[in-house]
């Protein structure tokens, strides 16, 4: 994991215990955090309640980018 990418994850596990959301840490980035894997990251995936997605959605709308189709 990068450094940046260290930053943001850091931030936004600041971010969900602010505002109590509930997240499960999944993808390439568990698997280092459980030692399964070494491989080099690009983004970093979460799962987040309906709850979180909206409070997300709001704070966060100038990162999201829809998906291209």
């Amino acid at each position: 994991m990068s450094k940046k990418q260290k930053i943001v994850l850091k931030k936004l596990v600041k971010f969900f215990d602010k505002e109590k959301i509930k997240y499960a840490i999944s993808g390439g980035l568990a698997g280092i955090i459980y030692g399964a894997s070494n491989r080099k990251l690009f983004d970093i995936d979460l799962a987040i309640d309906k709850r979180g997605l909206r409070i997300c959605t709001a704070n966060f709308k100038k990162y999201i980018r829809p998906f291209a189709k």
